[in-house]
This record gives C-alpha cells, sequence and structure tokens, in this order.
C-alpha cells in the first residue's frame, strides 16, 4: 500500500512489485511466519513509543496499553 503524503517515485513501484513478487512464493508457512515477526516488531514499537511516553507506567501497564491499542485499531 502506498502512503499518500509520499510522492510516488517509479523506483518505490518498482519495489513495490519485487516485493509481492517475492511475498507470492512464499510458501503458507513462510508467509505466516513473516506475519508474525511484523506482528511482534508492531508490538515492540508500540511499547517502546510508550515507555518513551509514559515513564511513570509499569511494564504490566505498558503492555496492557499496547494490547487496547491493537484490539481497538482498524483497518
Amino acid at each position: 500500500m502506498l502512503d499518500p503524503l509520499i510522492p510516488v517515485q517509479p523506483h518505490h513501484l518498482e519495489a513495490e512489485r519485487i516485493y509481492v513478487e517475492i511475498a507470492r512464493r512464499l510458501t503458507p508457512a513462510q508467509q505466516l511466519a513473516t506475519l508474525h515477526g511484523l506482528q511482534q516488531t508492531a508490538w515492540a514499537l508500540k511499547a517502546s513509543l510508550l515507555r518513551s511516553e509514559h515513564g511513570e507506567l509499569t511494564e504490566e501497564d505498558i503492555q496492557l496499553l499496547v494490547r487496547e491499542s491493537f484490539r481497538d485499531a482498524t483497518p
């Protein structure tokens, strides 16, 4: 998915085409593993952001906020 705030450049479209081609060649197990890795990365990034913004919160509170933010997210 292209970001509407970033001007489309020919090399962006080529990179996306290559990415899609590679993704289509993955087995279902590889696709699931990739999705899981991306999910873990997103979770860690969100937790890091919340820690930097709310240093007074416990790790348990941070994880609860991360869980709530992903639960409440809409595609």
